[in-house]
C-alpha cells in the first residue's frame, strides 16, 4: 500500500510537468549547473570575506581550513566588519542550488518503478530531497551570527535529509537491473565520509583549539563538497540513462 501511495503522489506531481517537453533532461542539467554555480559563487565569496574566525577574529581574509561555509553568510564577520558582498554571493549560491535541485528530485522517479522496493525508496528519496532543499534555503536566510540556533537547526536538518536522500536513492540504484551500480557505490563512499565526520563532531562538538577548529571546518567542507559531488554524478548518470531510455 505504501509503495503505491508514494508512487501515485510522485506521478501526480510529475504529470503536472509532463506538458513541458524533455523537462526531466532539463532538470538533470539544472542540477549540475546548480552544483557548479554554488562552488563558483562561494569561491568568489571567499575572496570578499573580510576575515576572522570564532577563535581568532583578527585573521585577515577567509581561511579555508578555519572558516566554515556558514561564515560566508554572516552579516558581520567575527572581526566586526560588514560582510555584505560575501553574504550576498553565499545566499544566492545556496538558495539557487536548492531551488534547482527540486525538479531533479522529482525527475529521478522516472527510473525506478520496476518493483515495490523501488516504488517505496525512490519516492522517499524524493521527499527527503525536497525537505533538504527547503531547509537549505532556510539555512541561507538565517545568518549564523544573528540567528545561530536557527541557522544550525536548519543546517542540521538540511544535512540529515540530504544524507537520507542519497541513502534512499542508493537502494533502488543497486537493485535496478539496468541502472549502473557505480552510482550507488559513490553514495556509499559519501556515507562512510559522513559517518567519520559525525564521529569527529560527536567527540568534540565545540572546538577550543586551532587544530580542533581545522578538523571541524575542513571536515564540513569535505562533506558538503562530497554531497554535492554525489548529486552531480547522479545527475550526469541520469542524463545518460534518460538519453538511452527515451
Amino acid at each position: 500500500m505504501l509503495s503505491y501511495f508514494l508512487e501515485e503522489k510522485m506521478i501526480t506531481m510529475t504529470n503536472h510537468l509532463a506538458k513541458y517537453k524533455d523537462w526531466r533532461r532539463m532538470a538533470f542539467f539544472l542540477a549540475m549547473i546548480g552544483v557548479i554555480q554554488f562552488f563558483v559563487l562561494c569561491t568568489i565569496a571567499m575572496l570578499f570575506y573580510p576575515g576572522g574566525t570564532e577563535l581568532n577574529p583578527n585573521i585577515n581574509g577567509y581561511s579555508f581550513f578555519m572558516n566554515a561555509y556558514s561564515d560566508l553568510g554572516r552579516i558581520y564577520s567575527p572581526s566586526g566588519i560588514s560582510n555584505t558582498i560575501s553574504r550576498m554571493l553565499y545566499v544566492i549560491a545556496l538558495i539557487s542550488i536548492n531551488v534547482l535541485l527540486i525538479p531533479f528530485y522529482l525527475s529521478m522517479n522516472y527510473f525506478f518503478r520496476e518493483n515495490n522496493t523501488e516504488r517505496i525508496f525512490s519516492p522517499l528519496a524524493t521527499i527527503c530531497g525536497i525537505i533538504s532543499a527547503l531547509f537549505g534555503i532556510g539555512t541561507a536566510l538565517f545568518p549564523v551570527d544573528l540567528f545561530p540556533t536557527i541557522h544550525l537547526f536548519f543546517a542540521l536538518i538540511f544535512g540529515l535529509f540530504s544524507s537520507l536522500m542519497l541513502g534512499f536513492y542508493t537502494i533502488p540504484i543497486l537493485l535496478h537491473q539496468s541502472y549502473p551500480n557505480r552510482y550507488g557505490y559513490v553514495n556509499i563512499s559519501y556515507a562512510v565520509l559522513l559517518a567519520i565526520y559525525m564521529l569527529l563532531v560527536l567527540i568534540n562538538p565545540v572546538p577550543t583549539t586551532e587544530l580542533e577548529l581545522i578538523m571541524i571546518t575542513t571536515g564540513q567542507k569535505l562533506i558538503l563538497i562530497s554531497g554535492f559531488f554525489c548529486i552531480f554524478i547522479l545527475a550526469l548518470g541520469a542524463i545518460r540513462r534518460y538519453n538511452i531510455s527515451s
